[in-house]
């Protein structure tokens, strides 16, 4: 997997690759960043930006995502069709045989689904990224609670 990352102010973006990649966004100091980690053979390193430095954050990711559903997308309507057992094929006991090749096509549909579902995450297409861009927290929830004010409420 590769992602490219446009940085306001230079002409050539930051292209970080791996097996596999997260982007993460988050606050630190009153400043949003976003943490790119990416794991190459088993170990991962990691980046951080400024969120508001980032003109483009990769069509790379965006095309995969399109790629990925699009063959979910294939192997369902495959999946659909096949039989789950072969009634022309018996075993040794005269009972339909299972079609290896269901299991296969399953397979593949599953592993689409986690891969399709973590960038979808990344995009922000999932539920959770929605909400998290629809209700962002407000200062009565960003205020933290005392000990005392969290066991007696308002009494105090």
């Amino acid at each position: 997997m590769k992602i490219k990352v446009t940085v306001k102010g230079q002409k050539d973006p930051i292209i970080y690759s791996g097996d596999r990649i997260d982007v993460l966004d988050f606050e630190m100091n009153g400043e949003m960043y976003k943490q790119i980690r990416y794991f190459r053979k088993g170990f991962s390193k990691s980046e951080l930006l400024k969120a508001d430095l980032i003109a483009n954050l990769d069509v790379d990711l965006l095309a995969r995502y399109l790629i990925l559903r699009q063959e979910f997308i294939k192997i369902s309507d495959v999946l659909h069709d096949e039989p789950i057992m072969l009634d022309e094929i018996l075993d040794e006991n005269g009972k339909p045989q299972v079609n290896t090749n269901y299991g296969y096509l399953l397979n593949n549909q599953t592993k689409l689904t986690k891969e399709i579902r973590g960038i979808a995450n990344d995009l922000g297409l999932s539920l959770g990224a929605r909400l998290k861009l629809i209700f962002p927290k407000t200062e009565e929830t960003k205020k933290k609670t005392t000990t005392g004010e969290k066991m007696f409420g308002d009494i105090i």
